[in-house]
């Protein structure tokens, strides 16, 4: 494929702050879809541009895994950066949750364990190879379904970070940042731990544990003080395993917090792993 000649932009999915914008593509001679996401370097300070390139640059050198969004290609033409990525034609797992609840349903609970288990392995994947996400949240884990079977794609790697560098920059969902984000001077990978935690509880609650009323540094100032000095909110669900998991991943002091190695040693994820595969698509995580 030549990249975006090839492709026909069928619609905008959505746009992305004020300098990038997503849309559906569609490769006609192979009848494939994909994502290209522009964004418009024009008014870009140098650190956001240098941050932009990074995704692209990233996506090429790190992205082999099958629960991370596939990269297919990216170029820069004049003041915008062209990035194609892999289509998933379920949307995001927030918009999913969100129309569970407008239909009264819960998720199911194989379909969590799913949901968490290869978000860990992609995690545990990422952080081997010297990266943190940093922007772990519902609106960044996609779903795919072919032949009838959901597969998860962790995709939005503009924030992904190398950890031969010092992560000191604040970033990421106000209500999915760690403790450790505020209160030290830097941080690692451990904050991905944190997120993935709060992801499990909205699967959990259908919320986040605190909620954002507006888009106002004094909400953002209110919900950093709660994450800082409050529990989580109790919930009220049947499957306490993952409510267990969700407090081991949401531990404030980050030394204590359950990592991917401890996660995939408890003998309920090994025994869960058997348990879905013939629902889901796990074959690279079955021993």
């Amino acid at each position: 494929m030549d990249l975006l000649k090839d492709l026909e932009m069928e619609e905008l999915c959505y746009r992305q702050g004020t300098n990038t914008t997503i849309y559906k593509a569609l490769d006609k001679e192979q009848n494939v879809k994909y994502i290209v996401k522009q964004i418009d370097l024009t008014n870009l300070s140098e650190k956001r541009i240098n941050n932009a390139m990074y995704e692209a640059e990233f996506h090429q050198k790190h992205i082999q895994h099958p629960n991370l969004v596939k990269y297919i290609g990216s170029y820069r033409d004049k003041d915008q950066l062209i990035i194609i990525l892999e289509y998933a034609n379920r949307g995001d797992l927030a918009a999913f949750i969100t129309q569970k609840a407008y239909n009264n349903e819960v998720l199911e609970e194989n379909m969590i364990w799913y949901i968490l288990i290869c978000g860990m392995d992609a995690l545990r994947y990422l952080h081997k190879n010297n990266v943190a996400h940093r922007d772990i949240k519902p609106d960044n884990f996609f779903l795919h379904e072919v032949e009838g079977r959901l597969q998860l794609k962790i995709g939005d790697l503009g924030f992904g970070k190398d950890l031969q560098k010092q992560l000191v920059t604040m970033v990421g969902a106000w209500e999915c940042r760690a403790p450790e984000m505020y209160s030290q001077s830097s941080y690692s990978v451990e904050v991905d731990y944190w997120a993935m935690g709060i992801v499990l509880y909205v699967m959990l609650a259908f919320q986040f544990p605190f909620m954002r009323n507006a888009n106002t540094s004094k909400e953002e100032q209110r919900i950093k003080l709660s994450i800082m000095q409050k529990e989580l909110p109790e919930i009220e669900t049947e499957f306490e395993q993952l409510k267990w998991i969700m407090k081991q991943l949401t531990i404030k002091d980050f030394k204590k917090r359950m990592n991917s190695q401890q996660f995939f040693q408890l003998d309920v994820v090994k025994e869960k792993i058997k348990q879905i595969q013939g629902e889901f698509d796990v074959g690279h995580l079955v021993e």
